[in-house]
């Protein structure tokens, strides 16, 4: 049996945003904020979330940036009639 499921929302938790960089460097939540505003931009009130930018000295190949986001996504079961909700963590290297 085919299970149909149809998302009904989408809504981002939270996110992280590791970056590569100098001991010296300091903002790294300027560097959040695009990802940030994009997310918001996208999904609206939904997108409103909690966020952390930490600085590390190395990142998995040598990436610039890594970005962990944790997004709530509701669906409904059409076959059964009901509603389901889980989290779903992803991970970006750029």
């Amino acid at each position: 049996k085919t299970l149909k499921k149809k998302i009904i929302n989408v809504k981002c938790c939270s996110i992280k945003g590791y970056f590569n960089c100098d001991q010296e460097f300091d903002d790294h939540s300027s560097l959040l904020n695009f990802t940030s505003d994009y997310i918001i931009k996208v999904l609206g009130i939904n997108g409103k979330h909690s966020r952390v930018a930490i600085g590390v000295s190395s990142l998995p190949k040598n990436s610039p940036v890594e970005i962990e986001g944790i997004f709530s996504i509701s669906y409904i079961n059409q076959n059964e009639n009901w509603i389901n909700f889980f989290n779903q963590k992803c991970r970006i290297l750029l």
